[in-house]
């Protein structure tokens, strides 16, 4: 092998004697002349050769790479052979073997007879790992050169390299083998043995791919700091590009899972520098700018994400890969939404619309306005009701029905506010957004059900359940009934499971707006029936670390109705299924360990009016005391007065005095109260038509509309401190 530590013997070598330049002679010292471009070419030629007679090749390579950027036409072809020639010195010294190939590529192609440009690439190609290539420089340089020991040399080399090379692959092989089955221990056991022979061949690509591939296999074993030292290693090892560009995606991958912001974004301006400098095509631009994109959203560094998602943007625009374009769209605008920035995401948004209204895309229009929607969702639509009615009247032309519904429940919501602001205001009409509703409710019931996907099918069931609270307030309760009855029949129709937690809340609402006694108790025990199969379902389809945790919450769903449940039995006298009923939630509670103190609290008064319907006033009196500690227990009045207030109306009912704290006037009235209602016949009505009515509340309240007892089953939101 040739001594390249020799580089300046290389132009008095016989077969490059050509490449001598003429230099001209030096001026007097006393002549001031400014020198020619080419003499400080010349000056700084000799600067790089005496840094490379130092061994400083990487600044000689420096110099040298400068001098054949600013050649120009009517530099020697002598002296940017010469440049080169020795620049692919410095590179080998250097063992970036991969830079010395094109270089002398050039060199020949100018200069085909150049032998030591044969033979230097061709031990370029060896230590690269191109053996093929290698060996065919290489035994042209013999052909050319059969005495040069340097060729000889590396053609003994080149023998050893293609047994090693042979030796190496099937270790490497059998390194993928065991990676693809999942062995990952193995794996890295089998990595490292071919890492020790390509480091006694000296295959330093080798090595590079070698280090670079633990990384991926300490990155899948969630092992991100071992990982690290790998992907540097092979980084400083492999000069190629893409590979390069790929470690370097692996250890930004590493620093984002370990919340490494800083160092990510240094991964990841590195492998795009390099992808720039290497010219990149285009779509492997786009994709590693959208791996910054995506690693930016994880680790919430919105600017550099924003940045790096419109570089992206342009480049797949400039290819018109649209569907890009569209994911970049929706990148900006996350980004900036969750910067608390929803106004530059809309405007973004809107220039990315007239873009695609511009060259008829309708596909990623209405992908644009699904984004839109989501961002107007998460700021304050109503702020922005004008920009939704535009994009809901561009989805209904387009007959898009999920962007149709996403829209409507933003208006429905905003007509619902301005029907009941226009209410109060005398001086306003509420007919004008009366009649907006009524078109929007009549949309709504015009889509049709059966071929919507099951989310937009919720999304229906939510909105007409809201048209059935409006009706409630602001109609009557048969026309609220009536909406309830339609929202059963969609979600009855859904398959191939109807939604039965949906159903158990439509009858919830159903049996609050019951004034006919067997008509609460059939609702609630639909109410029941629905949960039980709800918990059959969820048991049955759901495999997932939340499925007993989501069970429990039902089984507490089940004790609650069934609490309700027996509370309307035993005012209807059904004393023996309210005890049953009774059992039966305790049971459950037991069993899924419940600690409920609303259930509790209702379960012993419902004990109280069962001892009151057997004629046991002493233990009425017993179970009521206890129910009322512990409603004392949430520590809230408004609870213990509704509480007292169902205590008092239940004695009341049963003949008992009325003994609690109440103002002096109602007191004084408690007694005739009393004795009125010993001397009525039994009423077929569950409970007396008062209704707890929460003070000074806004808006909409279902409380008002149904009667005492069975709103007490739903105050969950009173006792939630104590319900966990």
């Amino acid at each position: 092998m040739a001594d390249y530590s020799k580089w300046d013997k290389l132009e008095d070598s016989d077969d490059e004697a050509q490449v001598q330049t003429n230099r001209p002679p030096a001026a007097a010292a006393s002549s001031p002349v400014v020198p020619t471009a080419l003499q400080q070419m010349e000056a700084l030629r000799n600067k790089a050769q005496i840094h490379m007679e130092k061994g400083e090749f990487a600044q000689g390579c420096v110099i040298y790479k400068d001098l054949l950027q600013g050649a120009g036409a009517d530099t020697p072809a002598g002296f940017i052979e010469s440049c080169r020639m020795n620049l692919s010195i410095a590179l080998i010294k250097l063992d970036r073997n991969l830079e010395v190939i094109p270089v002398l590529s050039e060199v020949l192609t100018a200069n085909p007879k150049l032998v030591k440009a044969l033979h230097f690439r061709g031990h370029a190609f060896m230590s690269a790992g191109f053996l093929e290539e290698a060996e065919k420089d290489l035994k042209a340089a013999k052909t050319a050169l059969p005495d040069d020991e340097g060729v000889d040399g590396d053609l003994a080399a080149l023998e050893v390299a293609k047994v090693a090379d042979v030796h190496l692959k099937a270790l490497m092989a059998k390194a993928n083998e065991t990676f693809q089955a999942g062995d990952l221990q193995e794996t890295i056991k089998n990595f490292t043995t071919a890492l020790a022979e390509a480091e006694k061949v000296k295959r330093r690509d080798v090595c590079g791919a070698i280090y670079g591939s633990l990384g991926m296999v300490y990155f899948k074993d969630e092992k991100f700091r071992e990982a690290i030292p790998h992907f540097v290693k092979a980084l400083q090892d492999l000069p190629n590009p893409e590979r390069r560009i790929e470690f370097l995606e692996g250890l930004a991958a590493c620093h984002t899972s370990l919340g490494e912001g800083e160092m990510c974004i240094k991964a990841l301006e590195s492998a795009i520098m390099i992808g720039v400098q290497a010219g990149a095509p285009a779509p492997r631009m786009v994709k590693l700018l959208l791996h910054a994109v995506r690693s930016c959203g994880m680790l919430k560094l919105t600017e550099p994400g924003i940045k790096y998602a419109t570089k992206a943007r342009e480049i797949a625009t400039a290819a018109e890969q649209w569907e890009v374009v569209f994911q970049c769209n929706e990148w900006i605008a996350r980004l900036h939404t969750e910067n608390e920035d929803p106004e530059s995401a809309l405007i973004h948004i809107t220039e990315a619309f007239q873009e695609g209204v511009a060259r008829t895309d309708l596909t990623s229009c209405l992908q644009l306005m699904h984004i839109q929607l989501h961002v107007l969702k998460v700021t304050d639509p109503m702020k922005h009701i004008n920009l939704v009615e535009s994009t809901h009247a561009f989805f209904k032309s387009q007959n898009e029905v999920k962007g149709v519904l996403g829209c409507l429940e933003v208006l429905l919501v905003y007509n619902i506010n301005q029907f009941k602001a226009a209410t109060n205001d005398h001086d306003n009409d509420p007919a004008a957004y009366l009649s907006a509703l009524e078109d929007l409710w009549g949309q709504l019931r015009a889509v049709p059900f059966a071929p919507l996907e099951h989310e937009e099918k919720f999304g229906v069931l939510k909105l007409l359940q809201l048209h059935a609270d409006f009706n409630v307030e602001h109609d009557s309760k048969d026309a609220c009934r009536k909406v309830l009855h339609e929202v059963l029949a969609l979600a009855n129709s859904m398959a191939p499971i109807p939604p039965q937690h949906v159903i158990a809340e439509v009858y919830k609402k159903l049996t609050a707006l019951s004034e006919d006694p067997a008509e609460q108790l059939e609702n609630i025990t639909a109410v029941e029936k629905s949960l039980r199969q709800f918990q059959i379902d969820v048991d049955a389809r759901i495999q997932n670390d939340q499925k007993s945790e989501i069970l429990t919450k039902i089984a507490g769903d089940i004790a609650d109705t069934l609490c309700n449940k027996a509370f309307v039995q035993a005012e209807q006298g059904l004393i023996d299924d309210a005890e049953k009923t009774l059992e039966e939630t305790s049971a459950l509670c037991e069993t899924n360990s419940i600690q409920n103190s609303r259930i509790n609290c209702l379960s012993q008064i419902a004990r109280g009016i069962l001892c009151l319907k057997k004629g046991n006033q002493d233990g009425a009196e017993d179970n009521f005391r206890k129910g009322v500690a512990l409603a004392e227990t949430v520590n809230d009045d408004e609870v213990l007065k509704q509480v007292h207030e169902l205590v008092n109306d239940a004695k009341a009912k049963g003949g008992i005095q009325v003994t609690t704290n109440t103002p002096v006037k109602e007191a004084v009235q408690v007694p005739k109260k009393a004795a009125a209602a010993a001397s009525k016949p039994a009423t077929p009505k569950t409970y007396p038509g008062t209704a707890i009515r929460k003070k000074d509340a806004a808006g909409f309240d279902l409380s008002d509309h149904i009667p005492l007892l069975v709103f007490i089953a739903f105050l969950a939101i009173f006792f939630h401190l104590v319900s966990q």
